[in-house]
């Protein structure tokens, strides 16, 4: 399981007159502006057929096989081209894409944010070696940079706005 973070010390801001309430507010905003990126841009990537290459994920049986290959027609990709018509990562039925994709639940502190997934990601057969919910959530070091990058700025455009009186 792939985490960024945003650490930011709060009393490196007092020199600047803003309060620890506003900072960590920054935070948690900016943070939550990050998984809602990722949410949007970089979860579609894990349910295409170039994530297995992309991401690295687990050579499913027969995925090295060629079609007309003995032992091709009884593997998990064989079976899976022949009732469904593709072979995309961590999708059968297609529900638990559909469920992933829909609007996301994101649970944030001034600490981390979380995307809630579908629980169907969490089910593992016992002999396998695929876990899913790693392979759905590893982040790659360019789409970290990228969404540093995205919660640095709305950090930055968070605190020049003038604090909001309660």
């Amino acid at each position: 399981m792939s985490t960024l973070s945003l650490s930011i010390d709060p009393a490196k801001f007092k020199k600047y007159g803003l309060k620890k309430r506003q900072v960590n507010n920054a935070v948690k905003a900016a943070i939550a502006t990050m998984a809602e990126q990722w949410h949007a841009k970089f979860l579609p990537l894990h349910f295409d057929e170039s994530a297995y290459e992309r991401y690295g994920y687990t050579r499913r049986k027969g995925s090295g096989m060629a079609p007309g290959q003995k032992g091709y027609a009884s593997s998990y990709v064989g079976r899976k081209r022949k009732r469904i018509g593709h072979n995309r990562p961590l999708v059968y039925s297609g529900e638990g894409r559909s469920m992933a994709l829909a609007s996301p639940k994101i649970r944030g502190t001034s600490k981390e944010a979380r995307v809630v997934l579908p629980s169907k990601f969490n089910f593992r057969h016992p002999k396998s070696q695929i876990s899913m919910r790693d392979e759905i959530t590893r982040i790659l070091p360019e789409e970290s940079r990228v969404l540093l990058e995205l919660g640095r700025a709305r950090f930055r455009q968070l605190l020049q706005q003038p604090p909001q009186e309660t």
